[in-house]
């Protein structure tokens, strides 16, 4: 099982951190406060107290805490201001005899949300971390890196004042718990990774398989539901997933988010494309955590887009401002005589209001659940699902005269059939209509018997389809460019964690997983430094009798930063999906701090299905 762990890098201050891919090995350290469980004959968890650190600046002190395990800690000063940047105010050295991987936890304190932040890390390299629980010490998983065997340090940097920081940990067990951390510093028992027992071996061996091997992927199949968890904790997730879901939040709290700008524009274009894809990998991380922040979240910004509905045309470029059809709609503004200022733009209109019919259903199934912020989960979901039947739906149905029955309109362009296809199917479970449903499988059908062509290639199968929807009247019958095919994949994996149709089928997301491995990623034939994928779900080739267009240029990696591509990575078992993306991170700024959501809410996704399919394969 391919597992991803964050990577060493190059570090702030200039030191270079060798990855090296070794098991890992006992930890000798040079240093470790006397007043801590004193580690003895190799062990590999080794903990350090505020005593132990070299103070470089006086942005953090030394100060006693009768409630902390050591009684001294570092707390950073009243007078800090908030840091965007870390810089190393204080280190503690270590060395180690072999190289592997390695773990930090930190245990500290936080009172307030304005004062929880601290940057700690190995050798220069710090993230931003921050407990979920205010008011107690709890233990913090900081990173997992592979070190080298040289003389390394602890680094720790100010980010907000009045945070207290009483423990750190260093160890190669990377799979504790908070409670084993909490149990070892106040026994001293060392507490130890669990082993799963190994599966039985199957009765008769497996059928020789003469294409390159490819480790297993982890199926879906409609498990993961959009009903929360109000027992949801951060801790425990394995590892990987903890490290990612901070840097997650991190990514949604950024000052430099634009989703509130989104939100609020009242632009159809914006709402279905960028704030679309912003709420889905929102969702899908909301699907394999049911942590109800990030549901909050989402209505928060659906609260924001119900501000700007009105029953008027406004913006218009032909004069028809204050035009009144008795519906409240939003309104397209993207440069266009024609449609600027109006809600007449079918493909962003369906797009849309996908995205709102998401919403609604993740809100009415969580609405006898209490908001961690107070929000009114179900009364807010009556109103989006009032609105989509008696305002969005009656409207179109009016303008294409169509009183009953499906298809309402079409509109045969692939990513935006995927989107109002999704909206039949939100449409059904939140109404209880069946022949919502029956619509959106029609729809599959299509898709399936009509425009997916299957091609065989040495690791597998591969999907390939068309720009346009052929089967509906669709005229663009080239290979999907892939400024187009990063909705459907996000559709895609969306469809399969639902369950629906095809889509739910264990062999569906791997193929498309290839697809987009072995085409669309394509750093060697790059024109310049950074449009690192092809032009179209081909590689710019021909495909299954689906010829390439050559107008449409490469994308660039500030595409696929913004972009739910990604969100493939738990079903490449070849691990060269997450490759590039942490890649993509390092090229654009940093891996410690995604810009936007949607490459961490892929690892967040990513760790948590190879976690639960590590769990079901160790099960007896």
């Amino acid at each position: 099982m391919h597992h991803v762990r964050p990577r060493s890098r190059r570090s702030r201050t200039g030191s270079a951190l060798q990855r090296i891919l070794l098991p890992a090995s006992l930890l000798l350290l040079a240093a470790c406060s006397a007043s801590l469980p004193d580690p003895t004959g190799g062990s590999d968890i080794v903990g350090f107290s505020a005593a132990d650190a070299v103070i470089e600046s006086s942005a953090i002190a030394l100060t006693e805490d009768e409630t902390s395990t050591s009684g001294t800690i570092l707390v950073t000063t009243a007078n800090v201001g908030t840091a965007a940047v870390g810089q190393e105010d204080a280190s503690i050295s270590f060395a180690q005899d072999r190289p592997g991987e390695r773990a930090l936890w930190a245990r500290l304190r936080a009172d307030s949300h304005s004062g929880d932040a601290v940057y700690l890390g190995f050798d220069g390299v710090m993230e931003r971390v921050f407990p979920d629980t205010l008011g107690g010490y709890v233990w913090l998983l900081v990173t997992v890196v592979d070190l080298d065997a040289v003389p390394h340090r602890i680094s720790i940097g100010t980010a907000e004042p009045n945070v207290r920081l009483d423990m750190l940990v260093v160890t190669d067990q990377t799979e504790l718990k908070p409670e084993d951390l909490e149990a070892w510093a106040k026994t001293g028992k060392e507490p130890r990774n669990p082993t799963p027992s190994e599966p039985p071996p199957p009765s008769d061996p497996e059928p020789s398989d003469p294409r390159p091997s490819e480790p297993s992927v982890p199926s879906a199949d409609g498990e993961f539901s959009l009903r929360g968890d109000p027992d949801f904790r951060v801790s425990n997730m394995n590892s990987g997933a903890q490290i990612w879901y901070r840097r997650l939040w991190s990514a949604i709290e950024d000052p430099r988010s634009k989703a509130d700008s989104w939100a609020a524009s009242d632009n159809l274009y914006t709402y279905g494309r960028h704030l679309h894809t912003h709420i889905q990998s929102l969702l899908t991380v909301f699907r394999v955590t049911g942590d109800l922040r990030l549901l909050d979240e989402v209505d928060r910004l659906a609260e924001i887009m119900r501000s700007r509905l009105s029953d008027a045309w406004r913006g218009t470029v032909d004069g028809t401002d204050g035009t009144r059809d008795g519906y409240v709609n939003w309104v397209w503004r993207e440069g266009s005589n024609t449609y600027d200022g109006k809600d007449t733009h079918k493909l962003d209109e369906m797009k849309t209001h996908a995205l709102i019919a998401a919403v609604a259903y993740a809100l009415d199934v969580n609405r006898d659940l209490a908001s961690p912020s107070g929000r009114s989960y179900g009364a807010h979901a009556d109103f989006w699902r009032d609105y989509l039947v008696n305002d969005f739906e009656a409207k179109w149905r009016e303008r294409e005269r169509v009183s009953s029955g499906f298809p309402i309109m079409i509109r045969p362009d692939n990513h935006t059939y995927y989107s109002w296809m999704k909206w039949h199917y939100y449409m059904a479970l939140l109404t209880g209509r069946s022949a919502y449903m029956g619509e959106a499988e029609r729809m599959a059908d299509v898709i399936w018997n009509d425009e997916i062509r299957q091609m065989s290639t040495s690791s597998g199968p591969v999907y390939f389809w068309t720009r346009g929807v052929v089967g509906e009247g669709g005229g663009v019958a080239y290979l999907e460019p892939t400024t187009y095919s990063r909705y459907v994949y996000a559709d895609a994996v969306e469809f399969h964690l639902e369950g629906f149709h095809r889509w739910a089928r264990s062999e569906t997301m791997p193929a498309m997983a290839r697809t987009f491995r072995q085409f669309v990623i394509d750093r060697d034939g790059a024109k310049s430094s950074t449009d690192w994928f092809a032009a179209d779900i081909g590689g710019g080739v021909s495909r299954a009798g689906i010829p390439s267009d050559p107008n449409w240029g490469r994308m660039e990696i500030y595409k696929y930063e913004t972009s739910p591509f990604a969100m493939i990575m738990p079903w490449d078992g070849t691990g060269q999906v997450a490759e590039i993306s942490q890649d993509v991170l390092d090229r654009v700024g940093s891996l410690d701090e995604p810009r936007t959501v949607h490459l961490a809410s892929a690892f967040v996704l990513n760790e948590r299905l190879r976690g639960m399919e590590a769990l079901a394969s160790a099960r007896p």
